[in-house]
């Protein structure tokens, strides 16, 4: 499918990654199975994001709140994160890697691989692809507020100087677009605190298919009912 400039096509699609562990209990299999089968689609699903022309793509993959689940579950899950975003792929191809969430909370071996992997990936030009680890939107936008009331102090400026664009440039996802469409599988009707600020015109598409049955007829087809819709941004 090739991208044409005049044409209804999404710039950042992002998707929120949602049941591994009710795949892995349909098929008679362990939850850490279900992760791990669904941590093989990241990758496929990065690069048929690649061959479709998107030029930003997020995974949300691991919540702030996904940390109260038992400490066993989150360990294979932080394992499987860092084996499954291949560094040799992403190179190969030419993708900047990005990670947004809270990396203090990380093991420090993935979390010195994420920021490996944003170095090295930082020149590289054909698509954005960006992780959510850790991740909150509510958080996000409660540092943007600190941060944003810091400087503000610090350079004695006019609260009234605030601005929408103001606060969104102390986002720490200020280096992306908003989502045009945003995903989710498992059969959920949330954004579950996942940009929250950003989504505020995204198209929103939700299919009842688990995450490791996800391919890239879905992507396409989420695309293509994306094309369908005319977004109005509260006009006429």
């Amino acid at each position: 499918m090739e991208r044409q400039e005049d044409s209804n096509y999404p710039v950042h699609v992002a998707i929120i990654i949602d049941g591994n562990g009710r795949w892995a209990k349909k098929n008679g299999e362990s939850r850490s199975f279900g992760y791990q089968s669904g941590s093989k689609v990241v990758l496929d699903m990065m690069l048929a994001a690649l061959e479709l022309h998107i030029k930003y793509f997020t995974i949300y993959a691991f919540s702030l709140e996904n940390w109260k689940r038992p400490k066993e579950e989150v360990d294979i899950i932080m394992r499987l994160i860092h084996t499954s975003i291949d560094e040799e792929v992403i190179l190969k191809h030419n993708i900047r890697f990005k990670f947004l969430g809270k990396s203090e909370m990380l093991p420090p071996e993935l979390n010195e691989y994420l920021h490996h992997l944003e170095s090295v990936t930082g020149e590289k030009t054909e698509m954005v692809f960006t992780v959510c680890i850790s991740y909150s939107s509510k958080s996000e936008i409660t540092d943007a507020v600190k941060a944003l009331f810091n400087y503000f102090t610090k350079n004695k400026l006019d609260i009234n100087q605030i601005t929408e664009n103001e606060i969104s440039r102390f986002l720490s996802s200020n280096f992306l677009p908003n989502p045009d469409l945003i995903i989710r599988t498992g059969g959920e009707y949330r954004l579950s605190n996942f940009m929250l600020w950003q989504s505020a015109y995204s198209e929103l598409y939700f299919l009842e298919k688990y995450w490791p049955d996800f391919n890239r007829e879905d992507l396409l087809q989420a695309i293509q009912h994306y094309q369908k819709r005319e977004r109005r941004y509260g006009g006429v």
